[in-house]
Parts: C-alpha cells; structure tokens; sequence
C-alpha cells in the first residue's frame, strides 16, 4: 500500500467546488483495503491511525473505509459513525450519507444533533422527499433549540424551509427545455467546469482530463512528482447540432504542472482572466491572472492580479467580467473567502481604473445581502446583454444544494434574486451557468444522475448544453423627431435611447444598456419578457423624453412600434410653471403647489439628471422693493428644499429670489389703475436649465 503521509488523491487536494470551483470528484484509487487489513492483522488503534492519516491529508475515500472498518471493530464508537457521514457529504455520496446519519441519530439522538439536521439535508439531497425533509427541518428546530438558533444554522435552516415549501411549484412549472449530456470527448471520468461560449460555434472550458485513476505526491524526491494530470483550459467545437473536442486552448495560459481553469475574455476580448492554484500551508490557494493582447494581437505573458485581490491568506477564483458603468473599464466579479464576507464563499468585485497612464485595481468590495448568504455562493457569470449576474447558491431557498440563480444590476446594487427553474436547478449540484449569444442555449454542470460517474451517481461533476424550446424574442421599435415649429419633420440621428428595467419590489429605475438612433431616426431594443421597463430618449441641447412598457403579459414573440418621441431643445429663456401659488404673504408650499412641482419640475430633473437649473420667484410691485425680494427669495428656497426632500441632488439647483424687478406684464393700466390680472402673472415660479453637471455633458447653458 502507498504511503499515506505524502501520497493522496488529486481531487481532495483542491477541495472541491468550496474553494476552486472545481469538482470534488476526480478518481478513487483501486485499493483493496479491506483485504489489505486483514491481512496485516491490524488492531482497532492502528486501523483508527491510518483513518485520520487519511483524513488529514484530504485522502477522504481511504479514511471512509478505515473508519468504516474501526466502527465494525468497534460498533460502539459512535463519534466515528458521524465523521464517516459527513465524509460521505463531502464526497456527495448523499444516499450512504443518508444512511450513517441515520445510524447515529437512531443510536445516540442526543448527542449528535446536528446528525437529525443533515438527515433533512439528505432527504432533499438524496431522495427529493420534500415533505419529510422539511418534517424533519421543523422537527430538529423545535426539539434542538439552541443549535437551531445558532447564526449561521438558523439562515441556512430558513431557506431550506421555504425552499421545501416551493419545490411542488417550481417542479409543477418546468422551463420549456432539453437538456443534453455532452459527449465523451468533452464529459470524461473526471471534472468539467467553466464552460464559456465564445461564439455560435465555439466553447472555452476547463477540464482534467484523463480517463485513469491518479496519485499526487508532496514527496519531490517521488518520480511521479510533477507530472500528475493538472485542470486546463480546452476548446470544444460544434458540428451542427453536436459539441465535441478537447483541443488545448492556445496561448500563455495552460502552465505544465499548475491546476489552471476558469478563463473568461474582457467584453472586448482584449484581457483573458483565468486562475491559478497552488498548495499553501496544507490548503489551496488561487489566485486570478490577466494576460493582455499587445499591439500585434499577441497575448502577454499572464501576471497576477495585485494584493489584496490575490492573497496566500484566502483564495480568488471564478473571476467574471463586466464593465463599469462610469469608467468605461473592466469590472472582475469573483469568488473569495476572503475576510468581511457574510458565509464562507462570497462574490466580490474589483474594477480597474487608469491613473496616469497605469491601470489601477481597487480595493475589492462584497456584491451584497441581495446575493451572499451564510452559506456558499459561487460561480459568477455576467451577461453584458442583460446585465444579469448568474450564480449558484446554496443559501438562498431552492431544490438542494448549489441552485443556480439571476439577478440584475451590477458592483454592489442588484434586485431580489429569482431561482432560474426546473429541470436545470434538481435536488443536487447545479452550476457554472453560461449563455451562448443567442441567448436561447447555454451550458451548465451538474452532478445529477446520469452523468459519468466513479464512484456514487452523484459523485462527479459533468458538463450539460440546454436549449429553451419556447425561447420569447421581444423587440421594441420607434422613432425621434425635433420638436419645431415647423411643419417639417426633423428626424433625429444619434439620440441616445437607454433602457432601463424597472425593480417592482422598490420602483427603481436600473440602467440595463444604451443604443443610438439611425439617420433616420430610428431605434430598436431587444427586451425580455416578464419585465417593466423605461425607455429614455436624450440628446445633448434637449429634453429627455421617456415611455413605459411592461413584457410581463407577452407570451410570444413579436416587434412593437412604440409612438413617436419628439425632442425639444433647452432653451436659454426660462419656463414658467404654471399653477404655482402660495398662501398670501407666505412662503411654504400647498399641497395643490406640490403636486404641480411633482409633475413638472421634479420630473423634468429626474428624466434628466444631468441638468443644474435655476428656480426663481417673483412678485408683483405690492410692497418695498427689498420685502418682495426677500419673500421671493423664501419661495425659491421653499421649492428648492422640497425638492431636495425628494431625492434632487442640492448641487443641481440654485433659488434665485428676484422680488418684483423683472415683471413678465405691467402691474397697472395706463391711466394708472391697478391691473390684477397683470400682478397674478406677475407673481409665478420659473425653472431655467443654467448648466450641467461636471462630466455629464460638455454642452454648457448659461444666461
């Protein structure tokens, strides 16, 4: 038999999917154990040494069967019937694992809680009987209270709950969808992941691929050591309807003797990002690198990303790439264990930023409540298209274990996260979810039944195409015109058209993409169904203008003409809000004066928050000179602060008080007689764009 202190599997070494995102199952080796004890006549002590041995250096399936040996020599050791349980989890074995839980909680109920706990996990795991595992979820809760109540137990135990209660459902209402199991060439006896599609006929993932049982050895005097198989990145090609291939993806990336994976282009396929593992002090730590397509189109050599993104302390893996929605810039979405997370696995961003000519990464900051949990979220992948962020979760409410879920925003604002559905998410694994540009067919892994397996049937992870059948293609046209004078139809080119989503739970407003109108005019969008959304027209000089339209009754897909849009520039004479009025000689706003405000001036700011304007008052000549001015002045600064209670940024308003010096009308007749329809006029409320905002335009009005 090897020497367990420097020989054990390469799997273990990465520590599956919790660290890396690669799969926990690679090979187990063919070694007699059972015979090889019995031979050696080994005491119950001795079998118990080479178990935690075993355990110790991640061996998992030689300490499953030491251990199982020691509990057959000594039946009464309980302590080790729960650590071959958990052993058996964390190989997926969900079935075996189901069956020592339940040795241990029938034995001794007591003192292995935690047991009656994981037997509720396993019943989803294992056998997908929803109800009796959230029985046995409400069972553990009431009768073991206190480990219950423990943080991170409790959250973990909430969304089991709820994701038991919505099973029936979400099973009940299946997508529209095949699902196939790549070929052989692509699916082997080990680990696939990372699939990325880089166009119709193209598909970058990363594998280890052999079909063989292998050792990895810590001993470099040991001849095997360094040539082990290692996980790379690989092309697989299409063949029309078939994917297949494992051809090396070309360039610095793949490194003999290093685990390498993830790879992931920049939006504009200039930067390839990918990871690099490596052991540290006993456990496995990645780290994220960048290589740059020079000025020739040839790729740099890879660096790694800079401290703190990459650490020896915790790991950075996964990266996903999107842009920054200011700078223009890469935005790199990845998983960490990293320090200030809120579960084990969290997906944080960095971004980069130029400085002087050299590029800088700042400091990486959490994605948020909306998609960390206490319990792992991992595999990140952001669709520019759509500005989803897809991920897989073991912590918000779904079929078991890692479900695969979207959510929409970007940095650190997202919307409630929605289960992305059945047959895709299943009682096991599921993740590293990607979109092909189409957006009809994508990949996924998985560990479900079926696959290729060594050991359980739902040991290994392998790679899966699916194909939505009833895919809904919504598209929504319109055109921009000049507001003008003339009868004459001015058709506006370049305006810009940005569409936003709009969040039902809070009402705000998301920016998902810009296009341009045509010269004619003309502009089209790609939407989604299901969704609100907001269609904003702007250009440079004018007004915005916008219009609503919801998705979430379209059922098939079709082309919308939305009504004509008309511009009108920002003039430089200022606006006169009508139905603006106080309580006599007072300056604080009525109810009727703010719906007013509302529906003008307010919603001129919002739909367009670029523009710094001027809210003046004026009086008629009732009065001095010097009370007028002061009272208007009071107005301007009573609508200004209203607005600003309203969410309008102070640096884009200015009140301006002008009292009675600037009458629109004289405020008497010519034989001097007191003119009061002239004073009403008189005393009005006026907006005036006067500027705009640094950096949001270089188109600058002034009086």
């Amino acid at each position: 038999m090897r020497d367990t202190k420097t020989v054990f599997l390469v799997f273990i070494l990465f520590f599956g999917i919790s660290l890396i995102g690669f799969s926990q199952n690679d090979s187990v080796p063919e070694i007699d154990i059972w015979t090889e004890i019995d031979t050696l006549k080994l005491k119950p002590y001795q079998v118990k040494k080479l178990a935690k041995q075993a355990d110790y250096i991640g061996d998992i399936y030689s300490a499953i069967d030491y251990y199982t040996k020691y509990v057959e020599l000594k039946p009464k050791k309980d302590r080790y019937k729960y650590l071959v349980a958990e052993l058996y989890k964390e190989t997926r074995d969900y079935l075996s694992a189901l069956e020592w839980y339940e040795k241990v909680y029938e034995s001794v109920p007591e003192q292995f809680p935690m047991a009656m706990y994981r037997i509720a996990e396993m019943k989803i795991m294992a056998l997908g009987d929803y109800p009796a595992a959230k029985d046995s979820l409400l069972s553990f809760k009431k009768r073991f209270k206190a480990e219950a109540k423990e943080k991170t137990i409790k959250k973990m135990l909430n969304a089991q709950v709820e994701g038991c209660e919505m099973a029936e459902e979400i099973i009940g209402n299946p997508l529209e969808i095949i699902i196939t199991h790549l070929d052989t060439s692509i699916n082997t006896a080990h680990v696939e992941f990372a699939p990325i599609v880089l166009d119709d006929s193209t598909l970058l993932y990363s594998a280890l691929k052999s079909r063989k049982i292998m050792y990895y050895t810590t001993d470099k005097e040991d001849s095997a050591y360094g040539k082990q198989p290692v996980r790379k990145m690989y092309i697989a090609h299409k063949n029309f309807d078939d994917w297949s291939g494992q051809d090396l993806l070309e360039g610095p990336f793949n490194e003999d003797g290093v685990e390498c994976g993830n790879g992931t282009f920049s939006p504009d396929r200039n930067r390839f990002y990918f990871t690099k593992c490596i052991p540290i002090k006993r456990k496995i730590i990645c780290s994220i690198f960048v290589s740059k397509k020079d000025s020739l189109g040839n790729w740099t050599k890879a660096e790694a990303l800079p401290s703190p993104i990459n650490s020896e302390e915790f790991t950075a893996t996964q990266p996903a790439i999107g842009t920054h929605p200011k700078y223009n810039m890469d935005v790199i979405y990845y998983v960490s264990n990293r320090d200030g997370g809120k579960g084990d696995l969290d997906i944080w961003y960095t971004y980069v930023r130029e400085k002087k000519g050299k590029l800088i990464y700042q400091k990486p900051k959490n994605c948020g409540k909306f998609i960390n949990t206490v319990g792992k979220d991992v595999t990140p992948y952001f669709d520019t298209e759509t500005k989803h962020m897809y991920f897989s979760s073991n912590g918000h409410p779904g079929l078991g274990g890692l479900d695969i879920f979207y959510t929409t925003g970007e940095l650190n604002k997202w919307v409630a996260p929605t289960n992305i559905g059945y047959p895709i998410n299943n009682k096991e694994d599921d993740l590293d979810f990607t979109l092909a540009p189409s957006q009809d067919e994508g990949f996924f892994i998985s560990n479900r039944p079926g696959g290729t397996a060594l050991k359980s049937e739902t040991c290994c992870d392998d790679m899966y195409h699916f194909y939505y059948t009833h895919y809904i293609k919504i598209f929504v046209t319109g055109n921009i015109f000049e507001e003008s004078d003339s009868t004459d139809q001015n058709k506006m080119e370049n305006a810009t058209v940005t569409l936003f989503l709009v969040d039902t739970a809070s009402g705000e407003k998301m920016e998902i993409k810009k296009a341009f109108s045509n010269e004619i005019g003309e502009y089209i969008m790609k939407l989604e169904q299901g969704n609100q959304y907001v269609i904003e027209i702007g250009k440079d000089g004018y007004f915005n203008q916008d219009v609503l339209f919801s998705t979430e009754t379209i059922e098939k897909s079709d082309t919308f003409k939305l009504d004509d849009l008309w511009l009108s520039k920002m003039l430089e004479a200022p606006i006169i809000i009508k139905n603006v009025y106080y309580p006599f000689d007072k300056a604080h706003l009525t109810p009727e004066t703010q719906t007013v405000i509302d529906t003008t001036i307010y919603k001129i700011l919002v739909e367009n928050p670029e523009i710094i304007v001027e809210i003046s008052s004026h009086t008629d000549s009732k009065g001095t000179d010097k009370y007028n001015h002061n009272l208007s002045q009071r107005r301007a600064e009573s609508v200004v602060k209203y607005l600003i209670g309203k969410g309008i940024d102070k640096k884009r308003l200015v009140a301006k008080g002008y009292g009675e010096e600037a009458p629109l009308v004289p405020n008497e007749n010519e034989d001097g007689s007191d003119n009061e329809e002239n004073r009403a006029k008189n005393r009005r409320t006026e907006f005036k764009v006067i500027g705009v905002i640094k950096d949001a335009s270089d188109v600058i009005y002034e009086e």
